[in-house]
């Protein structure tokens, strides 16, 4: 979520989107021949200057410069657990994107979804996979209907 990019900005956030980050910005850079671009993303990100010119792209574009604990949450959440034990062995991102807009984003500047586990993480039965946001209760209630429908993850059997 938004929370998560800002934080990767300033130097901290989850470290899978860290490490993806690193990996697109490399490769950006080096189709613009880039010396070291390595070193580049690494400095921009761990200096701050990544986040420092975020925040002049956002007072550009007329924008509001915040922290991302400023970031408003929904009112509406409902978290969705693991139905068995096992190993994330695929993740749907259609129907992640699906649940996502019918919870309200991109619109609705609260909705969407938070993963809590990613592909190949192992689960426990009942540990929560994901949240759904959402500003309407109607939205989340139709959210969690496609859940039930197309539930994005799909958890090998076994127990580890």
């Amino acid at each position: 979520d938004a929370r998560d990019a800002l934080k990767v900005l300033m130097g901290k956030g989850p470290k899978d989107l860290r490490e993806k980050s690193i990996k697109m910005s490399i490769v950006i850079l080096k189709r613009l021949k880039a010396k070291d671009p390595k070193k580049k993303v690494l400095d921009a990100l761990d200096s701050g200057k990544a986040y420092e010119k975020m925040k002049e792209i956002i007072k550009a574009q007329r924008g509001n410069i915040f922290k991302p604990e400023q970031l408003r949450e929904a009112k509406f959440r409902k978290e969705i657990c693991a139905v068995k034990s096992g190993k994330i062995i695929e993740v749907n991102n259609k129907d992640v994107s699906k649940i996502a807009r019918i919870a309200g984003a991109p619109q609705d500047k609260t909705a969407g979804i938070h993963l809590n586990k990613k592909l190949k993480d192992r689960v426990k039965k009942d540990e929560v996979l994901f949240t759904i946001y959402s500003d309407s209760d109607k939205r989340l209630k139709y959210a969690i209907e496609l859940v039930k429908e197309r539930n994005p993850y799909v958890i090998s059997s076994g127990i580890f």
